[in-house]
């Protein structure tokens, strides 16, 4: 969902960006066979694929959250910080800033709860950016950090290295 909604925002910005890769793509067709294959002729490349519109994506998000919202309901401990942090990714590409704000400190939260340190990290870069977008540099700041020493907790040097470069 978090691809679907970087998708979405992408799409509602620019159209003539190289699109994300199709998601409904089966997996055999993804991996390419390592026996060689005897060379073929030529052939006219296919067309690439047409980008989705902003609301087929927003749809396919819609969709995926009402499945998130089930298994959060049932397992909480696993997938309500998940869910959240969706939620909080679609309410921020809809402009609703105030919703986004809580969504993603109530993500945090519950990721925090729940020992997933990866996830907690994860949403605090993404609430981050959120600030970022929004011009709200002071904000941002303290959940970067969050995000650099969530991330190093979990033993993600690259990650880290890439948030202090870019950053």
């Amino acid at each position: 969902s978090l691809i679907l909604l970087a998708a979405y925002r992408q799409s509602a910005t620019t159209s003539s960006e190289p699109q994300p890769p199709d998601l409904d793509q089966p997996e055999s067709e993804k991996i390419e066979s390592s026996k060689p294959e005897s060379p073929k002729p030529e052939s006219p490349k296919p067309e690439s694929p047409k980008p989705e519109s902003p609301k087929h994506l927003l749809d396919r998000v819609v969709a995926n959250q009402e499945k998130m919202k089930q298994w959060a309901h049932h397992a909480p401990m696993n997938h309500r910080h998940k869910y959240l942090l969706v939620e909080a990714e679609k309410q921020a590409v809809l402009g609703q800033q105030a919703e986004a704000i809580e969504l993603y400190d109530h993500a945090i939260a519950a990721a925090r709860e729940n020992d997933y340190s990866q996830e907690e990290a994860l949403a605090n870069e993404l609430a981050a950016k959120f600030y970022l977008r929004w011009g709200k540099e002071r904000v941002a700041a303290g959940y970067l950090q969050e995000a650099y020493y969530g991330y190093a907790r979990w033993g993600a040097q690259a990650k880290t290295t890439a948030l202090a470069q870019t950053y």
